[in-house]
């Protein structure tokens, strides 16, 4: 079933946790040596507001700031079923505006670059 309103209080709360139990799922496979830690930080915010440990700026580790910038790119553009996907146009003008908030500058700048690069040369 998907939920269609917003998460309360008490279901955040638990929706946070997310990245911290897959750390621990992984964290048993000896071949993924590595990933658990970026699963694990991919929802911190450069400004230190994120979760799961409130890392900031550069302790981020720098695949977490990398999948955390993709993930939310992703699930802009992509239908949910509290909303519709967004045009990519929106999509990275809402990275822009979250600069040096939720994103890592330098990476976001080059993400953006890219995906627009994308766009004007039909390359994935």
């Amino acid at each position: 079933m998907r939920k269609t309103e917003k998460l309360n209080e008490d279901e955040w709360k638990i929706m946070k946790l997310h990245p911290v139990w897959e750390a621990e799922m992984l964290s048993k496979i000896s071949s993924l040596k590595g990933i658990p830690e970026i699963i694990r930080h991919h929802y911190e915010r450069w400004d230190g507001k994120g979760y799961s440990d409130g890392f900031a700026g550069e302790n981020i580790p720098l695949f977490s700031r990398i999948l955390g910038l993709a993930d939310s790119f992703q699930a802009m553009i992509s239908e949910r079923s509290y909303r519709k996907a967004l045009p990519t146009s929106h999509a990275i003008e809402e990275i822009k505006s979250q600069i040096g908030k939720q994103f890592d500058p330098k990476l976001a700048k080059i993400f953006i670059e890219k995906v627009i690069t994308s766009i004007q040369t039909g390359t994935p």
